[in-house]
């Protein structure tokens, strides 16, 4: 117990973890701190980033485990108005459809502005990201289970708060999306994890589909309204705020550690925090991209259909459960299922597969779209069966589960199929530089 207390305590008993002196940002500091041996900042030296790890995954937000939420938000009326109109009892498929359309348009407004958030690291740093983000995130815990209270209580106003829902959760995954830039924070603190630590901000949003489980036990063994648990959530996530802020290093003491690593001086950020200095942050970060625009313009596409799959298949594992299993109750366990599965393979292949990165280097990557391959091929498709006589068993499933087959199965190959040729194509004909390419203003003050 005492050794579960003391980093908590630590963080709490001073402003900050991290040992090495800030770098000011004012030309003329060239003061580089002294060089700590990555892992040993202090006795417990792997609890930062073990408690920025847990503290991301609180935060992770609706979208992680919207499997789950479609169930409890449906349950909870959000756009009962949908049944109301056609004269169905509520939880009828139009109202299932509306719930799914709109949490997929929630997690993709929520990655057309990642580019935004970048900036925001870039400008701020991980510290400030880190409290922003999970700021947002409770203030959008606190709206939803507000706006879910009242819909019981104000039915004609059903679509208005149940857009209003929508909202909230966009700005929830806004804020979680926001928040994970607290790991990128710690890269130069663990130079040579840096695989796994970005896989450990991968990690975050399936650790996060475990919250939206404890949710829906805490509604059903203790027979409570869904707004009991998203408002402890959302006083939980004010802690952790506190917690973030004091966990994340700072932008100067991000740079201080980065300059050490690699034994270089860095271009000057000077402490600026306006909207105008975010705004030239971002356009430096699309001047980067475009320095090799062919490059990263399909490295994006690979990257879009690689997660196309789960982003937009794992909200319909309810109602695929369900008419493939023939009742709602199954169909609800099954999508708890997916979400644990999701959950677990996030916890334990992300960190492995980080690391073996860390180990072999990025090329690991290529080769493990055979393994992707050979799996993807055993989704049931009827298209598959006759090159494939294992998928005859398919031909004996419910026929509502035929709609969800196919498009499942085209959406695997085609993602594999497409991630792996670009992904070996690149690093073909784009091996990993040396040394990556600056900007002209950068690429100066370096030299």
């Amino acid at each position: 117990m005492f050794r579960l207390v003391l980093p908590v305590a630590m963080v709490f008993s001073q402003r900050t973890l991290w040992d090495e002196k800030a770098y000011s940002g004012v030309p003329g500091d060239e003061q580089i701190p002294e060089p700590i041996v990555d892992g040993a900042l202090h006795d417990e030296s792997w609890w930062p980033l073990l408690l920025c790890f847990a503290c991301c995954s609180l935060s992770a937000g609706i979208v992680p485990g919207q499997t789950v939420f479609i169930e409890l938000f449906v349950n909870a009326g959000v756009f009962e108005d949908v049944c109301v109109l056609h004269e169905e009892e509520l939880g009828c498929d139009g109202q299932y459809l509306q719930m799914t359309a709109m949490l997929n348009l929630a997690s993709i407004s929520t990655m057309v502005v990642q580019i935004l958030f970048g900036g925001a690291f870039d400008a701020w740093g991980g510290q400030i990201c880190a409290a922003l983000g999970s700021a947002a995130v409770a203030v959008g815990f606190l709206s939803i289970s507000v706006l879910v209270l009242l819909i019981p209580f104000w039915p004609a106003a059903n679509q208005s708060l149940s857009y209003a829902v929508i909202a909230s959760i966009i700005l929830t995954d806004c804020g979680a999306y926001l928040n994970s830039y607290a790991m990128v924070g710690l890269v130069w603190h663990y130079p040579k994890h840096q695989g796994l630590i970005m896989s450990l901000m991968n990690a975050t949003y399936q650790a996060g589909a475990f919250f939206a489980i404890l949710v829906e036990w805490t509604v059903d063994s203790f027979q409570v309204a869904l707004p009991v648990p998203l408002l402890g959530w959302a006083l939980t996530q004010a802690l952790v705020t506190s917690l973030l802020w004091h966990i994340v290093p700072t932008q100067a003491e991000y740079f201080a550690r980065a300059e050490l690593v690699l034994g270089i001086p860095l271009p000057r950020h000077h402490d600026e925090q306006s909207l105008d200095y975010f705004c030239r942050k971002v356009k430096d970060a699309v001047g980067i991209l475009k320095l090799d625009i062919w490059p990263h313009t399909m490295l994006g596409i690979a990257f879009v259909f690689s997660t196309a799959t789960l982003n937009f298949y794992m909200s319909t594992a309810v109602p695929f459960g369900t008419s493939l299993l023939g009742s709602k109750q199954a169909g609800k366990e099954f999508g708890t299922l997916c979400t644990t599965i999701n959950g677990i393979i996030g916890l334990t292949l992300g960190p492995f597969s980080g690391s073996l990165i860390d180990w072999f280097g990025l090329g690991l990557i290529v080769y493990s779209q055979l393994g992707h391959f050979s799996s993807a091929l055993q989704q049931p498709s009827g298209w598959l069966r006759g090159p494939l006589p294992g998928q005859h068993w398919s031909a004996e499933l419910p026929e509502g589960s035929s709609r969800y087959s196919n498009p499942i199965s085209v959406g695997s190959v085609a993602s594999v199929l497409s991630t792996g040729s670009l992904s070996l194509y690149f690093w073909l004909q784009n091996p990993v530089p040396d040394a990556p390419r600056l900007l002209a203003e950068d690429e100066v003050v370096v030299k």
